[in-house]
């Protein structure tokens, strides 16, 4: 039984139209409607089946709805929320798909929306190294972990109602305050990607040996930086307080590195560098361990 009849996507590229196309594959939901800036997007969204049918407007994809989801540029996601719900017509709970939560959050914790609507945010860690709708998977959010972070005046049976969604599409459900997720998505998601970018921009392509010898090491180390600059632009400008404080802890322990290598210090660099290990071990581990849940 579908948990929704309606659903819409507010903009579908890669990861709304990986929400459409397994919410309708799975059975969470009877249509999807979806709306994009983009008309190829949408064409692409209908070939691959990731919505039922595409809106010619923002008002007329929400107006029925049940869930609205957005997946858009963060930068949109305020104005967007709320031209959702004014447009509405069935107190629709709306949420997101976003990678910063908490200037959502604190907006629509003083900010409430019309028509009964209610937003609540949720963060699918899940992504691909392409992007564009043509390149829809029902199997994205298969045990990816999803983070819920309610606001305030945010019920007990939305949670559970959005979380049972996320459930039907495959995740693992977890909530936490905005400003938590903000912090560990700044760690774990945003300075590796700040990071691949600034090796990426360190590589030199007219050092034609480096290019032939280049392999699977610098390969997997700079694949995030493949991900849209301007998605990512406004996510490292969104989260920039806690990226920062992130990127100075690398900026220290990348420097610790350097003086070890600098004075020849062998036991230092080895210890660096079995910590390092250990750590890769660990996250390793409990990413296996949860597999098993």
């Amino acid at each position: 039984m579908a948990i929704f009849n309606q659903i819409s996507i507010i903009g579908v590229g890669l990861m709304g139209a990986s929400v459409g196309k397994t919410a309708l594959t799975r059975g969470a939901a009877n249509y999807v409607i979806g709306w994009d800036v983009s008309e190829k997007e949408l064409r692409d969204a209908e070939r691959v089946r990731a919505i039922s049918m595409a809106a010619t407007s923002l008002e007329s994809c929400v107006q029925d709805s049940d869930l609205i989801v957005l997946a858009t540029p963060v930068r949109f996601m305020t104005d967007y929320i709320q031209q959702a719900a004014k447009a509405n017509k069935r107190s629709a709970l709306i949420t997101d798909l976003g990678s910063v939560k908490d200037t959502l959050v604190s907006f629509f914790n003083d900010v409430p929306l019309e028509n009964g609507c209610r937003y609540l945010g949720s963060h699918p860690m899940a992504g691909k190294e392409v992007s564009g709708a043509a390149n829809a998977d029902d199997r994205l959010f298969d045990n990816c972990v999803t983070v819920i972070t309610p606001c305030t005046n945010t019920t007990m049976e939305d949670v559970v109602t959005l979380a049972k969604f996320w459930r039907s599409l495959g995740a693992r459900i977890e909530t936490a305050l905005s400003e938590d997720h903000d912090e560990a998505a700044a760690q774990i998601s945003h300075l590796p990607h700040l990071v691949s970018a600034a090796l990426a921009n360190t590589v030199d392509p007219g050092n034609g040996l480096a290019m032939l010898m280049a392999s699977t090491g610098l390969e997997s180390m700079i694949r995030l930086a493949n991900g849209s600059p301007s998605v990512w632009a406004d996510v490292l400008l969104s989260n920039k307080d806690f990226i920062l404080d992130e990127a100075n802890a690398f900026a220290r322990n990348l420097g610790s590195l350097m003086d070890a290598i600098e004075n020849d210090d062998r036991d230092t660099l080895t210890q660096l560098l079995k910590n390092a290990q250990s750590i890769r071990q660990g996250v390793m581990e409990i990413k296996e361990m949860l597999k098993d849940i």
